[in-house]
C-alpha cells in the first residue's frame, strides 16, 4: 500500500528532499486535489525548516490514504528521480514510459468501456446506471387546431420520430397531444413535480407547435383574440428552476421548441414557393401558395438574416489556477517582471505586492509561484487580467497554459518586429473565422455606457471604471472604439445605426458592441427612464440584432459580431436566497432605500443556489423568424436531430451535439433559410447522453 511506503520512507525523504522539490510537490498535490488551499500555506507557513515542511506534508499526504499517497509518489519519481531510486522505490512505483503508448491503446473498444472512463469524471454532470433507469421527458406536439387552417400537416412525423428518440436514449416519455396554453401549462407543472426527478440524471421538454416571439400557440389560438391562446415560454424556466424544481438541481434541464419566433423569414432572399410548410400564424388574407411536394432552388443567393452573433450578459470565467503548476514551471524570470509591471500599472497590485514577491523569494520558481497566488485570491476580474498580459507577454507560453480556451489569435498590442509579418492564426482551417493582417487593422468597436441619468437616484457609482477598463481592453485587443456617454434609448438607436455604416467594417474581421446601463429583460435604459411613463426610455436589445444583421449591414456578413451587455434583464434576483446589499443594474419599483452603509457585498451564510441553471436550450430559430417544416418528412430541426443525435450522442456532449445540429442548418444547400439558436445555456460541466444502445 502507498500510504505505508509513504510511512517507511519518511525519514530519509525529510533529510533528502530539497526545497525546490518540495515546492513542486505542494503545487502538484494542490493541482490534484490532494491537497487544499490551506494546507499548502499551512506546510509553507507554520514550518519554519526544510525538514519541518517535508515532514508536516508527507503526514499530512500519507492520513489521507492510499491513493493520495500513490499520488504524492508518483510525482516524487516525475521530480527527482535520483531521490526517488534512493529511497527504494522504484520497484513500487515504476516510472512511466518516456514515449507514449502505442495510439490503438487508447481507443474504447466498446460503450461499456467508454462508460466506465466517463462515469467518474468530475468534468461532466454525473450519470449512473440507477440514472439512466429514471430519465423521464416531456413531449407535446400541437398538431390539430380549432382554426383548421393552423393544422401542422408533418407534425405527426415529428412526434414518432421525437418518441422514438427519447425512448432510444432511455427516457420514458409524457405524452401530450393538441393542448391548450392553459393546459401546456399545467403540463409543465404536473411533469416539475414528477416522482422520477429525484433519480434521474436530466430531462428533456420537447414543444412542437406554432409559435410568436417568447410564446407557444395552443390550439385555440385565433388572430385578434383579446386574450391569446398563447403560453410563455419562460414559464418552461420558472417551472423547471431551483426554486420551484428543487429536484433537479444542478441536473441538466434540454428544452427544444419546435416553433416560430415570429412572422419573418429567417434570410434576406427567399423563394416565394411554399412546398415547406412554416409553423407561424398566418395575418388574415394571407394565402398560401400551391402545394408542391419538395423544395425548389430557384438560383437566389440566400444568407441567413441573424448569424455568427455570440453574446455575453455580464458574466466572467476564470481559469488561472488550473494551469498553476505549468506556469510556476515554465514561465521566464523576464516574463514574471513584466507580468508584476503590468499587473502593477492595472491597479491589480500596489507597490508592496511588488516588492514582496520579488524580495521575499530568492528563486524564479517562488516568484513565479507567489505572483500566482496572490493573483488567484483577489479574483476571476484579476485573474482575468493576469491571463491577458500573458498573452500578450509570451505567446506560446499562453497556448500551452490554456489549452482548453478557444484558439484565439495572439493580436493584442503586436510588437513592431510582428506588425509586418503574418498573422499567427491557421489561415486554411473552416473551423476559424478568417484573420489577416488588413482586417485586423480595421477592428471596430462600439462602446456606451450611461452613467448619470436624469433621476439621480439611478446614476451608476462605479461605472466610470467599468468604462475605462472595457475601452482599455479593447484597445488592447486592437479595436478602435467608438464611445458614448450617457444616451436616452433613441440616442442608443442612432449610435447603433450609425456604428452600421462604419468605414471599416467592409474591412473588419469583427467587431464589439458594449453597452452598460440599468435594463430590464429585453431592453437596456435610457438616461430619461422614469417609473410609469406612458412611452419609457427603454432601448429594445433585439435593435443591435437589426442594425448589425446581414440585411441593413452586409459589410458585416459572415463575420463575428460580439455583443456584451452590462445591464439587468428584469426585475428578479437570480438566485433564491441571496444578500441584499449588491449593486445591480437594474431599476426596481419604488421602495425603501437601504442605509448607508450598506456599500459592500455581505456573506450572511444563507446557502444560495442560482435560481435558473444548468439549462441548455435549443431553439428552431432565432428571434423574429420562421421555422419550417416538410409536409412528409416533418420539421428540419427535428429531422437533424434524429440525424447528429443517432450519430454522435455516444461520443459528444449536449453542446456539441447542438452545434452539429446548427451546422447542418448552415450547410443546407436549398434557398430556405433557418438557423437555429442556442439560448440561455447555463450548463456548467459537459453533459453525454450515454445512450444505452
Amino acid at each position: 500500500m502507498a500510504d505505508k511506503e509513504l510511512a517507511r520512507i519518511r525519514g530519509k525523504f525529510v533529510d533528502a528532499v530539497s526545497l525546490a522539490v518540495l515546492k513542486q510537490l505542494l503545487d502538484d498535490l494542490l493541482e490534484d486535489g490532494v491537497l487544499n488551499d490551506g494546507e499548502k500555506d499551512s506546510v509553507l507557513e507554520d514550518n519554519p525548516t526544510k525538514s519541518d515542511r517535508a515532514r508536516c506534508l508527507i503526514d499530512i499526504t500519507k492520513r489521507k490514504g492510499n491513493e493520495a499517497s500513490r499520488k504524492m509518489i508518483a510525482h516524487l519519481q516525475k521530480r527527482d528521480q535520483t531521490l526517488f531510486s534512493a529511497l527504494g522505490l522504484a520497484s513500487v512505483q515504476p516510472a512511466p514510459p518516456e514515449n507514449p503508448p502505442d495510439w490503438s491503446a487508447t481507443l474504447i473498444p466498446t460503450t461499456e468501456a467508454f462508460w466506465r472512463e466517463k462515469e467518474n469524471d468530475k468534468s461532466i454532470y454525473t450519470v449512473t446506471k440507477n440514472n439512466m433507469r429514471s430519465r423521464v421527458a416531456l413531449l407535446i406536439t400541437n398538431i390539430k387546431f380549432t382554426n383548421e387552417e393552423l393544422n401542422r400537416s408533418g407534425a405527426e412525423k415529428d412526434k414518432e420520430n421525437m418518441e422514438k428518440l427519447l425512448t432510444d436514449l432511455g427516457y420514458e416519455v409524457v405524452e401530450h397531444t393538441n393542448l391548450t396554453a392553459e393546459q401546456i401549462d399545467q403540463a409543465l407543472i404536473d411533469f416539475s413535480k414528477h416522482r422520477k426527478l429525484t433519480e434521474t440524471d436530466s430531462v428533456l421538454v420537447i414543444i412542437m407547435s406554432h409559435g410568436k416571439l417568447g410564446a407557444v400557440l395552443g390550439v385555440n389560438w385565433k388572430h385578434g383574440d383579446e386574450k391569446p391562446d398563447e403560453f410563455p415560454i419562460n414559464n418552461i424556466y420558472k417551472y423547471l428552476g431551483s426554486q420551484k424544481c428543487p429536484a433537479l438541481l444542478n441536473k441538466p434541464k434540454i428544452i427544444i421548441i419546435q416553433a416560430c419566433r415570429g412572422e419573418e423569414r429567417g434570410s434576406v432572399l427567399v423563394s416565394t414557393d411554399s412546398a415547406v410548410a412554416c409553423d407561424e400564424a398566418p395575418q388574415p388574407g394571407a394565402s398560401a401558395s400551391a402545394d408542391e411536394d419538395d423544395i425548389e432552388n430557384d438560383t437566389l443567393q440566400c444568407v441567413h438574416k441573424e448569424k455568427d452573433f455570440i453574446s455575453l450578459l455580464s458574466c466572467t470565467p476564470g481559469e488561472l489556477n488550473k494551469a498553476r503548476t505549468k506556469f510556476v514551471d515554465r514561465v521566464s524570470k523576464e516574463v514574471v517582471k513584466q507580468l508584476l509591471d503590468d499587473l502593477l500599472e492595472d491597479g491589480v497590485l500596489n507597490d508592496g505586492e511588488k516588492d514582496s514577491v520579488l524580495e521575499d523569494n530568492s528563486s524564479r520558481a517562488d516568484r513565479a509561484r507567489c505572483l500566482l497566488d496572490i493573483i488567484k485570491k483577489k479574483g476571476d476580474r484579476a485573474s482575468t487580467k493576469m491571463i491577458t498580459h500573458i498573452k500578450r507577454r509570451d505567446a506560446e507560453l499562453h497556448s500551452e497554459l490554456f489549452t482548453n480556451q478557444p484558439v484565439l489569435p495572439d493580436f493584442a498590442e503586436p510588437s513592431k518586429e510582428s506588425k509586418s509579418s503574418p498573422p499567427r492564426v491557421k489561415r486554411n482551417e473552416n473551423s476559424i473565422y478568417p484573420v489577416t493582417d488588413i482586417s485586423f487593422r480595421n477592428r471596430v468597436a462600439l462602446l456606451i455606457c450611461n452613467k448619470v441619468f436624469t433621476n439621480e437616484k439611478l446614476n451608476r457609482s462605479g461605472a466610470e471604471k467599468d468604462e475605462v477598463n472595457m475601452e482599455k481592453q479593447l484597445t488592447t485587443l486592437g479595436y478602435e472604439v467608438v464611445k458614448y456617454e450617457n444616451l436616452t434609448a433613441e440616442e442608443i438607436n442612432d449610435a447603433l445605426m450609425k456604428f452600421s455604416q462604419h468605414p471599416k467594417l467592409k474591412g473588419t474581421d469583427s467587431v464589439f458592441v458594449v453597452i452598460m446601463s440599468h435594463g430590464k429583460l429585453g431592453a437596456v435604459l435610457g438616461i430619461n427612464w422614469k417609473d410609469g411613463d406612458e412611452k419609457p426610455d427603454e432601448f429594445p436589445v433585439n435593435n443591435i440584432y437589426t442594425h448589425l444583421g446581414s440585411q441593413k449591414c452586409p459589410a458585416l456578413l459572415n463575420k463575428p459580431k460580439i455583443i456584451i451587455i452590462q445591464a439587468c434583464r428584469g426585475e428578479e434576483d437570480g438566485s433564491v436566497l441571496v444578500s441584499d446589499s449588491v449593486v445591480t443594474d437594474d431599476v426596481r419599483p419604488p421602495q425603501p432605500v437601504p442605509s448607508a452603509s450598506e456599500l459592500d457585498i455581505e456573506d450572511d451564510m444563507v446557502r444560495s443556489v442560482h435560481k435558473e441553471k444548468d439549462f441548455i436550450s435549443l431553439l428552431s430559430s432565432t428571434p423574429d423568424t420562421v421555422a419550417y417544416r416538410h409536409k412528409e418528412h416533418g420539421s428540419f430541426l427535428i429531422q437533424f436531430i434524429v440525424d447528429v443525435f443517432n450519430s454522435s450522442s455516444r461520443q459528444d456532449d449536449i453542446e456539441e451535439l447542438f452545434r452539429k445540429v446548427m451546422q447542418r442548418f448552415e450547410e443546407f444547400s436549398n434557398n430556405v433559410r433557418q438557423m437555429p439558436t442556442k439560448d440561455r445555456c447555463t450548463l456548467t460541466k459537459h453533459f453525454y447522453l450515454f445512450p444505452s444502445q
